[in-house]
């Protein structure tokens, strides 16, 4: 589960890193992403403690 977490954190850290050249359409498609991930991340630190 720490592995998963932490591929999670880097996917998130890469995909920050290139939102700042990115058209308008794709900024919204990675934000949306983002979201997405970080709901994903909650959900597994949620189920670490079951």
């Amino acid at each position: 589960m720490d592995c998963l977490g932490n591929n999670l954190n880097d996917v998130l850290m890469m995909l920050l890193e290139g939102v700042m050249s990115d058209s308008p359409e794709e900024k919204l498609a990675i934000h949306r992403f983002i979201k997405q991930m970080k709901i994903v991340q909650k959900k597994l630190r949620s189920f670490r403690y079951l």
